[in-house]
């Protein structure tokens, strides 16, 4: 028993909500193409986000050559490019491991959250970390939940969430989903003895909604107190959305409560 406590401690410290330090830019920061921590609009455009490409939550650099590819790419396509950091100091500047050092937009995210404004109908979140419990923030998570809230805000059509697995990093018993999916471009859950329905990566577990992998709020809220001006806004639920997971373009799961009269699609990459 001491054993787990100790490892559920471990991965509770993992989380990437934390206290930061908004230090001003240094030498050894980014720079960006616009104002920092300013956002100019991204109109209708397919739109990269990189959520914490840092070693202070991926040590190993595990997501590194995926990420730096995807921005090699958007960048030559003239698509936007957003790194959301969460240490704005030159420590945190020093963790912050994309090669690219100059995004078209630098945005301060303590824990992944953002008001990005979301208008087009796809856009790709990576980074990490992947999954998202009561006890266990995942900041890429909390971005994709965000990118779903502000898009529906302004508009009516389906959304679709592109997740390149190799630019991901995460934690705990996903790591070995993260690794399923790498290896034969699916994932088998009875094979790494996961319980839960795949949805259940992304929605809140144990707490006050059980622990049935049926829990009914996608991700977890932001919860500190670094960003000032973030707004929060409507909860993203299964009572007014319908989710669809993908890997590979292949259909593995959908979530249908409630009249989902709007619908997200979620497309894991491995290819």
């Amino acid at each position: 028993m001491k054993f787990i406590a100790l490892f559920g401690l471990f991965i509770f410290l993992a989380s990437c909500q934390h206290t930061t330090d908004r230090g001003p830019s240094s030498a050894i920061g980014l720079t960006p193409r616009f104002t920092l921590n300013k956002l100019n609009s991204i109109a209708n455009k397919h739109t990269l986000i990189i959520t914490h490409a840092s070693t202070q939550f991926d040590e190993a650099r595990t997501a590194k050559d995926g990420v730096d590819q995807l921005v090699r790419e958007f960048k030559a396509k003239g698509l936007p490019v957003v790194y959301l950091v969460n240490d704005q100091s030159p420590l945190g500047y020093q963790r912050w491991y994309t090669a690219d050092r100059s995004p078209d937009f630098e945005i301060f995210s303590e824990g992944g959250e953002h008001n990005l404004p979301v208008h087009g109908n796809e856009i790709t979140i990576v980074g990490g970390f992947v999954g998202s419990t009561d006890t266990l923030n995942g900041c890429q998570t909390l971005a994709m939940k965000d990118a779903i809230r502000m898009h529906f805000e302004v508009s009516k059509s389906p959304l679709t969430i592109h997740v390149p697995v190799k630019a991901t990093y995460t934690f705990g018993e996903w790591s070995n989903i993260r690794e399923s999916m790498l290896k034969s471009g699916w994932v088998d859950l009875k094979d790494i003895q996961f319980k839960y329905p795949f949805a259940s990566l992304m929605f809140l577990r144990g707490g006050i909604y059980g622990d049935d992998g049926n829990e009914p709020f996608f991700a977890h809220n932001y919860s500190q107190h670094e960003n000032k001006s973030y707004r929060q806004g409507e909860e993203v639920s299964r009572e007014k959305y319908q989710f669809n997971f993908y890997i590979n373009d292949k259909l593995l799961e959908s979530v249908k409560d409630g009249p989902n009269k709007r619908i997200v699609n979620i497309r894991f990459k491995t290819k």
